[in-house]
């Protein structure tokens, strides 16, 4: 056993010896890709790019990516850092800066995750539909097959009305009723 746990550290180490990280230095004090998904040399520039990056790089010139003002590197090899407490995600600029504490933080997130919810129950919800078609699909005229099939979709409609019903009263409430910030 104690020449296995040697062999093993002998390994682990000679991994580590071999697969040592490599140091990648910025050419013309530019990183490589922003937090907002623009890389030099790729044409192609996202969609959402100019909007993240006025949420993430406070002084950086977001008319133009090819201008590089999200990608300069400072004189101690340091990349562009983003606004802190700022994330950009989900099409959305959400902002935790300052905590729970800051206006429109603690909604921003609720709606991220209200959003996140529906898409996963309808998802789930079409998946079920799709099994309980195949169960009555496949139940060669058995009754019991037929009716555990009929379960099964009505189940998932009456979830997917639910949970699209409870994602429909939460935005009623932060948006319409308080007014919260970032609740559309």
């Amino acid at each position: 056993m104690k020449k296995f746990i040697n062999l093993l550290l002998i390994f682990i180490f000679a991994l580590i010896i071999y697969f040592k990280p490599l140091l990648v230095f910025a050419q013309n004090n530019l990183a490589t890709c922003d937090l907002c998904g623009y890389c030099l040399n790729y044409e192609k520039i996202p969609p959402d790019w100019s909007n993240c990056c006025k949420c993430l790089y406070e002084k950086a010139d977001c008319n133009d990516p090819k201008k590089g003002s999200t990608l300069t590197v400072s004189q101690n090899f340091i990349p562009p850092t983003p606004i802190p407490g700022r994330w950009w995600g989900l099409g959305r600029c959400i902002s935790f800066a300052g905590g729970f504490t800051s206006e429109g933080a603690a909604s921003s997130l609720t709606q991220v995750v209200v959003e996140l919810v529906g898409q996963i129950a309808g998802g789930v919800a079409f998946l079920f539909f799709l099994y309980g078609s195949f169960i009555i699909l496949t139940s060669q005229s058995q009754p019991e097959k037929i009716n555990h099939g009929k379960k099964i979709i009505s189940g998932a409609l009456i979830g997917l009305i639910i949970s699209l019903g409870s994602v429909f009263i939460i935005n009623l409430i932060g948006n319409t009723l308080l007014r919260l910030p970032f609740f559309r």
